[in-house]
């Protein structure tokens, strides 16, 4: 009596586990979400120092499929909703959105993308600060709107990362642009 009850356990255990296995399975199917590339229509020599000095490229390197899924799903999270205009941005609140952790998001961002996750952020923060400044008409736009409206909390941040990812200061970056439209 006791062997079939134990039969009956085992058969029932192997059954949620098959059970379990599908779902999960099926789970990652659903949450697998493939890159999608944008072409956007913009003037060359808007992005021309800082594509030159940091195009953000996925990194072709041997890694496993998950760490791929994780470093696309954080692109087109990044690229569709924008979170990195939120100056209180951590990297618990993307991994919680991207249903993974911190530590696996950490690794996928860095060997994807070559960067930790402030400098990531950072860099899709200069880029939208390059484009914003670039498609002000009014040419108004100070360089303290400019580092809040992209997430910045300080402008020594700001003036730190924009550097890095242009190779010029804000201001010097914008006189630079600004004597491209001049003569353009």
């Amino acid at each position: 009596m006791y062997i079939v009850n134990y039969i009956v356990m085992g058969a029932v255990a192997l059954l949620l586990l098959v059970m379990a296995a599908f779902l999960l399975h099926s789970l990652l199917k659903i949450l697998k979400v493939k890159s999608s590339e944008k072409e956007t229509e913009v003037k060359p020599y808007i992005y021309q120092d800082i594509v030159s000095s940091a195009q953000l490229e996925l990194r072709e390197e041997s890694v496993s499929e998950e760490m791929n899924a994780i470093a696309k799903r954080f692109l087109d999270y990044f690229e569709s909703e924008k979170p990195y205009l939120n100056p209180d941005l951590r990297i618990v609140d993307v991994a919680e959105h991207l249903f993974t952790n911190k530590t696996y998001l950490s690794r996928a961002i860095n060997i994807k993308f070559g960067k930790n996750f402030s400098q990531l952020v950072h860099w899709f923060r200069v880029r939208d600060a390059v484009e914003i400044y670039a498609n002000d008409k009014s040419k108004t736009l100070s360089m303290q709107e400019l580092h809040q409206m992209v997430g910045f909390r300080s402008m020594s941040t700001f003036n730190t990362a924009f550097s890095r990812y242009t190779g010029k200061t804000p201001g010097e970056w914008c006189k630079h642009y600004k004597n491209i439209e001049a003569n353009a």
